[in-house]
């Protein structure tokens, strides 16, 4: 473990991130943390070989005995974070830009399931590849047809594959790429920084989805991965904070790794993604993988240098961040205006990113472009946003809501006596998110009206007894005199009710149509 001295009577936190790194953390520290530390080193012997201080946070990176050690400093969060990492490599990394053949680009390239997978053309022909999807032939073959057909070289040249997170749809199209293309392009490095496979931390790792005609865990392919990267020859660069590395004209700067979240976001692989910033072509593009803004928490860290021209929407526009607010507080910031999604147009705007925070903000206050992968697509750098295309963004967002359901569903003319009166099937097919409806019941005797009868369901088909108090949930309201539990139901005598959902929902009963429901839900 990493021996290091008291900085101000504090005692650093250390961690393994894995059998080659370590990590150590002192929060609410002084900047002057980084300089007694960085002496130290130096005093061990260490050689320094790099620095930036960019105001938003100071690095420093040195070396001694094939071992690298990484200093971060964060201003704002005013944490110091020291990663030492045995056979490292870093100090080693060369690349050089050839001459300039082509225009670089970006291409979101189309997937059969979830997953991600972008290809970054050098303005010297060669590509950056960013994850590459599942193991399905499909997609495989899309990848490398793509590749060939976007060349200017003989053979297609890959300067770096760049691995986010060890998720399957992440990573695994590699393996596809070399059993049924190998020797048909070439690897000059690769890029990661993933979790060992037994590692308590994670305990998902032998988790295998039936989905797959193999076993799919990480527990078996995480060391398949890194035997086959071996034998390539080709580099292996595992990626920390403050790194920089210039792939031909593209810059790549880490904001965040494993090493931050590896003892903080435990189970949540997600957020162990590369999260970087890519400056090409004149503009800067910030990679986010599946790590979602407020849990790299890259608002608190960078404030302002999150930035970016070009912005990758986390995790599909899944999200499900821990902070809701942080991570809009972090959309807001990033303000860029041309946003990839990887994910396809009908979970874009209608089954699940359109209930995020996040991908809300850019359909329908954002000032972007928001490309979703039904199709391949490519742009060229410097790129231009269209405004026909933010218009269609926030025309596809109104639609996506109104073919959802609504959120406001009326229906009259009900009689306790009846049973089916008081029952009603409830459809949710869109978002991740649990809905939250709330029931207002109303009679001719307003005194009779009971308010506040709620229900929280998950997504699917469900079916709910408004009299039955055993499935509501209990809130605060619950002392209200209006309430069911309170004024008991009234058992004579019609009654209306209206349903109102946190999230646009198909709500029926087998007798009554409804009377009313709201088409569109902005």
């Amino acid at each position: 473990m990493l021996s290091l001295p008291l900085f101000a009577q504090k005692e650093p936190f250390v961690s393994p991130v894995n059998r080659n790194a370590q990590i150590a953390k002192l929060t609410e520290v002084s900047v002057d943390s980084f300089d007694f530390y960085l002496n130290f080193f130096k005093g061990q012997g260490y050689e320094q070989k790099q620095s930036h201080d960019n105001g938003v946070y100071r690095f420093a990176g040195l070396t001694a005995n094939n071992e690298g050690v990484f200093i971060n400093y964060f201003y704002r969060t005013r944490a110091l974070h020291i990663v030492a990492e045995q056979n490292c490599n870093y100090f080693s990394f060369k690349d050089a830009c050839g001459e300039k053949i082509c225009e670089p680009q970006i291409t979101q390239l189309s997937l059969v399931d979830y997953g991600m997978s972008y290809v970054i053309r050098l303005s010297d022909g060669r590509f950056i590849l960013i994850d590459g999807g599942n193991n399905y032939e499909r997609d495989v073959d899309r990848l490398m047809a793509f590749l060939k057909e976007s060349s200017p070289l003989h053979k297609p040249v890959i300067a770096c594959w760049i691995m986010t997170h060890a998720h399957h749809d992440h990573f695994h199209a590699y393996f596809g790429m070399e059993d049924k293309y190998e020797g048909e392009y070439e690897i000059q490095s690769f890029m990661l920084n993933f979790m060992e496979v037994d590692d308590e931390r994670f305990p998902g790792m032998e988790k295998a989805s039936n989905a797959f005609g193999y076993d799919n865990s990480n527990l078996v392919n995480i060391p398949i991965l890194f035997d086959r990267m071996k034998k390539t020859g080709a580099p292996i660069y595992m990626a920390h904070t403050g790194q920089i590395y210039n792939f031909g004209d593209a810059k790549i700067e880490l904001l965040s790794t494993l090493d931050e979240m590896i003892d903080f976001m435990r189970a949540n692989i997600n957020a162990t993604s590369l999260v970087f910033k890519m400056e090409l072509g004149g503009q800067t593009i910030l990679w986010t993988g599946d790590a979602t803004l407020s849990e790299a928490s890259l608002p608190q860290r960078y404030g302002d240098y999150i930035k970016s021209d070009i912005f990758q929407v986390p995790h599909h526009g899944f999200e499900g961040p821990i902070n809701p607010k942080v991570e809009l507080e972090g959309y807001i910031i990033n303000s860029a205006k041309v946003c990839f999604l990887p994910v396809s147009k009908n979970n874009a705007y209608t089954a699940i990113d359109t209930f995020h925070v996040g991908p809300r903000y850019l359909f329908q206050y954002a000032d972007a472009e928001v490309i979703v992968g039904d199709d391949n697509k490519t742009i060229t750098l410097p790129y231009t946003p269209s405004p026909h295309r933010i218009l269609e963004n926030r025309y596809n967002f109104r639609e996506g809501l109104s073919r959802s359901g609504a959120t406001v569903w009326t229906f009259t003319g009900l009689k306790y006596e009846n049973a089916d009166d008081v029952e009603f099937e409830v459809l949710k097919s869109a978002g991740w998110v649990d809905a939250t409806i709330t029931a207002q019941l109303y009679f001719f005797d307003k005194a009779k009206n009971i308010s506040n009868i709620r229900f929280s369901l998950k997504t699917g088909y469900h079916r709910i007894n408004i009299a039955d108090f055993s499935n509501h949930v209990i809130d605060g309201v619950w002392h209200s005199g209006r309430t069911l539990a309170e004024k008991g139901f009234e058992s004579e005598g019609e009654f209306a009710i209206k349903f109102i959902s946190s999230m646009p929902v198909v709500i029926s009963n087998k007798n009554h149509q409804a009377t009313y429901k709201n088409e569109l839900n902005v």
